[in-house]
């Protein structure tokens, strides 16, 4: 556990305190809204999916005064651990002591990229944290209480991230095999499902409700006819931050599973027609083209998706009983030999990921940089007596300033994105609203050149694309419309 706990230590500096990619502040925001008891809506602002639920566990050291670009890791290296770490206490403490050990190797063995993919705060980990305790139900299947209180959890974890299903399929697939004979298990079970109702009501009613909340909706791609083409591409791609002691590939991991499988099919039936279940349901997955959405850089992995094929592996390991000395020293040979290579190498290894020489469909600067944008604009903003930093989104820095900037500093100029603004309660208050005077950045920076007789004063800055906007008597919206024009025709022009 202490080598666990150290390499999310350096993690935690070498990337978290190191560099920042612009979604990042989306959570920023959620995270200071939720410190002050302002809850605007269910999701991520702006979208029908993911949540802000890392922002949440959060809170407390918001409160304790902990920056928020601090915080907010902080709660997704627990969520991301806490899973791994009470399955292995656990099962130590029922006697399980080889599988416990298995749980901490399979976790200090992941690759670099792996410890990225589950240390920025994106929610992509937060639905398994709600998978932690199936490995109660796994040791004692036929416990009614612990099948109910597993099921409505794996039910709210869909709702939290559906790459939970990857390890609730298979889990609840084991439960079914173990007790097809106990007719209360089907009426405990039944009841259990039912969560599902109050839970959409909870998270997916809103946005049926109040279409005009999401800016971005989800859209999975249903493409059948790119099935055996994202279905080659899992090993080298979908798998390859999963991968045992290296990134390039998931090989590694796929040879892991086959041993399980064989393991499986000697010890325990049911357990391996479960792991079936869970190859079945990767396989549906292959036909949707999310299956292939990622790159990779870490901070854009597919790999994100399938997350839930770790705690399957240990899942299903603890429902045999393994009870060999040599398992166990071969398997702490193993991880001290990796854990001990790859802490020498691990600041190279997470450097390809936090420099820019990879796509990885997000923005990335260093956080100091982010931190001095932030402050730099509003003292711009101070200066030139402007109360609104009008941004627009296509301005590079704008998820930085927009939303890191109310996030770190109470008294910030009010902000706003003008084309695709995520906080729908800042779109109603400031869009159809006339700002006679407010700073603009604009992804165009010959802007001011381009207007005219617009119903506004525009003023240049600086040479990169700072302006102030004065005698304004157009709202945002109308305005919005013209900049956007503008720049959409000089973007054609590049």
């Amino acid at each position: 556990m202490l080598l666990i706990l150290f390499n999310r230590y350096r993690v935690f500096q070498l990337v978290n305190m190191y560099v920042i990619d612009s979604d990042q502040p989306f959570m920023w925001i959620g995270a200071t809204d939720f410190s002050q008891f302002k809850f605007y809506e269910p999701r991520f602002y702006g979208q029908d999916y993911n949540t802000f639920m890392e922002a949440l566990v959060a809170v407390p050291l918001l409160w304790l005064k902990v920056p928020v670009y601090r915080a907010l890791p902080l709660a997704t290296h627990f969520i991301a651990l806490f899973p791994f770490l009470f399955s292995a206490v656990y099962l130590f403490k029922k006697n399980r002591k080889e599988i416990a050990l298995l749980v901490m190797g399979i976790l200090i063995c992941m690759p670099a990229a792996y410890d990225v993919v589950t240390a920025i705060p994106r929610g992509f980990v937060t639905g398994l944290f709600f998978c932690s305790f199936y490995a109660v139900s796994v040791l004692n299947p036929a416990n009614l209480r612990y099948l109910a209180f597993n099921t409505v959890m794996g039910v709210f974890a869909y709702f939290i991230n559906p790459n939970s299903l990857v390890v609730t399929a298979p889990f609840l697939a084991y439960l079914f095999f173990m007790n097809y004979r106990d007719k209360k298990y089907y009426a405990v079970t039944g009841l259990s499902l039912l969560s599902f109702i109050p839970f959409h009501f909870l998270f997916n009613q809103f946005y049926i409700n109040h279409p005009e909340y999401v800016i971005y909706g989800l859209k999975l791609g249903f493409r059948p006819q790119e099935f055996f083409e994202n279905l080659k591409s899992l090993p080298d791609k979908g798998f390859a931050h999963l991968g045992f002691f290296t990134e390039e590939h998931g090989f590694f991991l796929l040879a892991g599973f086959l041993l399980l499988a064989v393991w499986l099919w000697k010890k325990n039936r049911p357990a391996f027609f479960s792991l079936l279940v869970c190859f079945l349901l990767i396989g549906l997955s292959c036909l949707f083209d999310k299956t292939r959405d990622g790159s990779e850089s870490a901070f854009y992995s597919p790999a994100r998706m399938f997350l839930g094929l770790l705690p399957v592996m240990y899942l299903l390991a603890a429902s045999t009983a393994p009870r060999s000395k040599t398992f166990s020293l071969g398997l702490v040979v193993i991880v001290t030999t990796y854990f001990c290579f790859k802490q020498k190498h691990l600041p190279v290894q997470l450097e390809a990921h936090t420099d820019n020489s990879r796509w990885a469909a997000v923005g990335k600067i260093k956080l100091k940089e982010a931190l001095d944008v932030i402050k730099f604009y509003k003292q711009v903003a101070n200066e030139k007596r402007a109360p609104l930093i009008v941004c627009s989104s296509r301005y590079w820095l704008s998820t930085y300033i927009t939303y890191g900037g109310p996030s770190l500093y109470a008294d910030y100029p009010a902000t706003i994105e003008v084309e695709s603004e995520r906080r729908y309660y800042i779109r109603n208050n400031y869009m159809q609203k006339v700002s006679p005077r407010f700073l603009f950045l604009s992804d165009d920076f010959n802007i001011d050149k381009k207007v005219s007789n617009a119903g506004f004063s525009i003023q240049r800055l600086d040479d990169y694309g700072m302006f102030l906007v004065s005698d304004n008597t157009l709202t945002l919206r109308r305005f919005n419309d013209i900049v956007l024009q503008i720049e959409t025709e000089n973007k054609k022009q590049r």
